[in-house]
């Protein structure tokens, strides 16, 4: 099973037992196991060549979501996902996670236009590379990381509620805080987040973490900023409800 894992095509048969690894994201390969009374040389043609066409379709629809720069998914995966874990009515599939264990958060490296001005935009793509190699070292193979703009990363977290998610998220930015960028130096981060919730939708849970961001920037950068605990506080008022948009 391990060496059909890791194969691009069928590797194991023993008897009329038949593995196909199948990539289902970054992170996943699941595989598909056929067994068979008997399995004829036609028969056994004819899944080869289905699941190898199989297997090309998906590798092309993840590299369509894939960001080429960084390897994180793109702004194009984001939406979909978001869709299917915020928006429930208009999802398709079945992603959606329990709202109550689930945070989205938004991180900015601070000061990243300097980067471009001072060194250039190739040192830049450099630092934006190698920030998204940190995101998936640090963060879990269960959250979802994605290159949301420019030097603008998202984050959802799941199976993490408020306290969770607040110890993962400065834990990444503390770790990543202390890494020697080539020629650059070392680079901080801004980070704000908020907990999903079933009467949200993904653009108001995407507003919400963005206003915590924006908080982060505004007081001195460098820190990580939950919007719940920021309206408690009374740093930022909650806006009028306004109707529900979807992407």
């Amino acid at each position: 099973i391990l060496d059909a894992i890791e194969s691009p095509k069928l590797t194991n048969r023993q008897g009329s037992t038949l593995i196909y690894p199948i990539a289902i994201d970054r992170n996943t390969k699941e595989f598909i196991l056929i067994k068979l009374s008997q399995l004829s040389e036609p028969l056994s043609f004819f899944l080869d060549t289905f699941f190898h066409i199989y297997k090309n379709h998906t590798e092309l629809l993840l590299a369509a979501e894939i960001d080429e720069l960084t390897g994180l998914q793109n702004r194009k995966a984001f939406d979909r996902i978001c869709n299917s874990l915020f928006n429930p009515k208009l999802s398709s599939d079945d992603m959606e996670i329990t709202a109550s264990e689930t945070c989205f958060a938004m991180i900015d490296l601070d000061h990243f236009k300097q980067v471009n001005d001072e060194f250039g935009h190739l040192y830049g793509d450099e630092v934006l590379l190698l920030f998204a190699q940190l995101m998936i070292r640090e963060f879990r193979t269960s959250d979802f990381l994605f290159r949301y703009g420019g030097e603008e990363f998202a984050v959802i977290l799941t199976d993490a509620n408020p306290g969770a998610a607040y110890e993962i998220l400065e834990r990444f930015r503390k770790s990543a805080e202390l890494f020697n960028y080539p020629q650059v130096g070392c680079k901080t981060m801004s980070i704000g987040y908020t907990v999903t919730d079933i009467d949200k939708n993904a653009a108001l849970i995407i507003d919400e973490a963005d206003q915590a961001l924006y908080y982060s920037k505004k007081n001195g950068r460098n820190q990580t900023n939950c919007f719940l605990r920021l309206v408690d506080s009374g740093e930022i008022e909650t806006k009028e409800s306004e109707p529900i948009l979807y992407f």
